[in-house]
């Protein structure tokens, strides 16, 4: 029966109530049309046609579309609905195509993704798609044979974003043995191909940290980062520097001679430099409390391996911080009032006491023992030797008598006596040029060591100056006072370049008693129990320690750990580097 008539330009092909009709008319169309647009490309190229399709946009498809590709009984191609696109309106359009549910059947569409209505042919369902699997994955292989790598590895990418949690994970057991089988050497790997000079620069831009993570990626990564030459110039940064005679020792533990010449483990030096700063800003550290004195500590020394502390008491104790065995106390008795003041140099160690004497004694030790004896008294003082600095082969004191003296330390033969103190002199240091002094007057001097003049008066402090230490290389005067605040000063022109007091900089609250600074920070001690260390270049408070039970007289450092004394008679050992 015929239908009803079609308008202009309806091309859809007529179907017939059997299948052998539909067969005949699909391939009659395909000689008449341009049957390669729906040929694979690999096809195509082997019968030397063209690969564009001429189909206009109101031609039909004689396919059926749907979910699941087939073959008809009629013998007629039931492929997946694509998306068309067509730009008729001035704008891209894709159609997509219906999902396909059970019993659904599938119809006629043209290029546009309009459905075309079809007879005579008998619907599909799913359970009579099953068998199309196979035919559909061969279209697709013969697709992709005839692709060259660029449009492969598109085609991969494309699949790969439509991929769900299983299909990953197939891949991933399916490439795990053959995964970069086939590649170049080191083809993931960025540094593997560039020469190993460049590599190094690269590397060097990078931190201690970082170089530690890249080592764990590789064994060719990790002979990379291992480079000495990598870790001399971050052991060489100067937030690392310890001092000359820490740096010196860290240098004869980590180098040996390998046939006549010597090799460094810059590494393991970088590595230590490194745990010290940040046991230093982190503040961590184990305590060790040494217990002897029968009164209040007035002052502390340590070195390597000793520690020297001054009591009300009369007496020197000499500890050994490598043991806490009992014979590791050495008790020097000679002096007759407080001991107020010391200074240890090697196996030197020399006091001031209220007796207003200086003595200079010689200290050995063995592998478990230790033993002292006074070698020099030195006299000229009239009041309370409160404070004392040796350097060489000279000794400069300060008196509660107003002077500050200068002495041959081998034969106690004073060279100088420097007189300008309204009141007692109660800190001092000095170098190859200046001597520098603070008083009760609360007045900084500045003397020529060779003349002994005074050249400079620092005025600032409301309250004698306790504490000083300066740097002529720097230009800087570092001093503590009872006043409490801690003051910096530029010696060349005598100004106050800062104040960091309890208020703007959360310093001291009670009168800062020592004060020792080296490089990158300042370690203070005070009456209000506690010891603050500073950072010298950004001059903010990096910790505060709340070790004693009552007010901290004195405190020194090193490298590795600080020390410092209390009226509450107890020595504490802050050891940095057992973190």
């Amino acid at each position: 029966m015929d239908g009803p008539a079609r308008p202009a330009g309806d091309q859809r092909v007529p179907l017939a109530a059997d299948g052998g009709g539909d067969e005949e008319r699909w391939r009659s169309l395909m000689e008449e049309t341009d049957a390669d647009a729906l040929t694979p490309p690999t096809a195509r190229k082997r019968r030397g046609t063209s690969t564009s399709p001429s189909l206009t946009a109101h031609e039909a498809y004689p396919i059926r579309y749907g979910q699941h590709a087939g073959v008809t009984q009629a013998g007629m191609a039931v492929v997946p609905r694509p998306s068309f696109r067509h730009e008729a309106a001035g704008s891209p359009c894709a159609t997509p195509a219906p999902a396909l549910v059970d019993g659904e059947r599938f119809g006629f569409y043209d290029v546009t993704g309009r459905p075309v209505e079809s007879s005579g042919v008998e619907p599909l369902t799913r359970p009579n798609l099953m068998a199309s699997v196979a035919w559909r994955m061969d279209r697709i292989k013969e697709w992709f044979e005839g692709f060259n790598d660029a449009q492969r590895n598109e085609s991969l990418r494309a699949l790969l974003g439509v991929c769900g949690p299983s299909q990953e994970h197939l891949l991933s057991l399916l490439m795990e043995k053959s995964l970069h089988v086939r590649c170049e050497e080191h083809c993931r790997d960025p540094l593997a191909v560039l020469p190993r000079d460049v590599a190094l620069h690269v590397l060097s831009f990078l931190d201690e940290v970082t170089l530690c993570r890249i080592a764990q990626v590789s064994r060719s990564w990790l002979a990379l980062a291992r480079d000495p030459g990598l870790w001399r110039v971050l052991a060489l940064q100067p937030e690392l520097r310890l001092s000359p005679e820490g740096e010196q020792h860290q240098l004869d533990a980590h180098s040996w001679l390998v046939d006549g010449h010597l090799v460094t483990d810059w590494y393991s030096i970088t590595a230590d430099r490194f745990r010290l700063r940040r046991n230093w800003l982190r503040g961590r550290f184990s305590v060790r409390t040494f217990l002897g004195h029968e009164q209040g500590v007035a002052c502390v020394q340590l070195d390597d391996t000793r520690i020297a502390s001054g009591s009300s008491d009369c007496t020197i104790k000499v500890w050994s911080t490598r043991t806490n065995a009992p014979w590791s106390v050495l008790t020097l008795r000679g002096h007759l009032g407080a001991v107020r003041c010391l200074h240890m140099r090697g196996g030197q160690l020399v006091s001031g006491s209220s007796d207003h004497t200086i003595r200079v004694w010689d200290i050995a030790e063995g592998p478990d023992w230790l033993r002292g004896s006074c070698r020099l008294t030195i006299t000229g003082h009239t009041d309370t030797v409160r404070c004392l600095h040796a350097r060489g082969a000279v000794l400069v004191s300060g008196s509660y008598d107003t002077t500050l003296r200068v002495w041959e330390l081998a034969t106690g033969t004073c060279r100088h006596v420097l007189r300008g103190h309204d009141g007692p002199v109660l800190s001092v240091q000095f170098d190859d040029k200046h001597i520098v002094s603070g008083g009760m007057d609360a007045v900084i001097r500045i003397w020529s060591f060779e003349t002994g003049r005074c050249v400079e008066i620092l005025k600032g402090h409301r309250g004698g100056v306790t504490c000083l230490q300066f740097s002529s290389q720097d230009g800087r005067i570092i001093s503590g006072a009872l006043d409490g605040d801690l003051r910096i000063w530029n010696m060349f022109t005598g100004q106050c370049i800062e104040t960091l007091d309890w208020i703007r900089s959360e310093g001291h609250t009670g009168v800062i008693r020592q004060l020792q600074a080296d490089q990158w920070r300042v370690v203070t001690a005070s009456d209000d129990k506690t010891v603050k260390v500073w950072d010298l270049r950004t001059r903010s408070r990096l910790l505060t320690l709340r070790c004693h039970s009552d007010g901290v007289t004195c405190v020194h450092f090193n490298d590795r750990a600080l020390v410092s004394g209390s009226f509450d008679e107890s020595v504490k050992l802050l050891d940095f580097s057992a973190c």
